[in-house]
């Protein structure tokens, strides 16, 4: 499975909180901000993505500004599985039979736009997670 994300940089803020050691800094690019959330995507399936829909037109198309992975998402786990395009406007999170791969916005944002291409590989499927939550800062809970 293969996903697409790209991220608008609006009104950022310094995490506050503490961060899970978890959160290292690696090089990927995603496509999210959200009012007063933490963006975690947690992605464990990724293979194949169709062409058409593209993110990045849908931005352009908005006038929005956008930021690279290095200036505002780090790797949550299993960066290997990680694959950023060459423009650095998009990512490519894959899954394979012993990892998937996650994602982790370093700030939070007041609001935003956000862009995700999610598809789950065919045929059988059971025990595979694709999941996009946004947290809400220093709660803990998952929206």
């Amino acid at each position: 499975m293969d996903h697409r994300y790209r991220r608008v940089n609006r009104h950022r803020r310094r995490r506050q909180c503490s961060s899970p050691s978890s959160e290292t800094k690696t090089t990927t690019l995603l496509t999210s901000s959200s009012s007063l959330h933490h963006l975690l995507l947690f992605i464990l399936c990724v293979n194949h993505i169709s062409s058409g829909y593209n993110p990045i037109n849908m931005a352009m198309a908005f006038d929005l500004n956008t930021i690279t992975f290095d200036q505002g998402y780090a790797t949550l786990f299993s960066d290997f599985n990680i694959d950023r395009s060459d423009d650095d406007q998009s990512v490519r999170l894959i899954l394979n039979r012993q990892s998937g791969s996650g994602i982790i916005s370093t700030d939070y944002y007041n609001y935003g736009f956000f862009s995700a291409k999610i598809k789950l590989p065919t045929k059988y499927t059971a025990g595979i997670v694709v999941a996009f939550y946004m947290r809400i800062e220093c709660s803990g809970a998952d929206i």
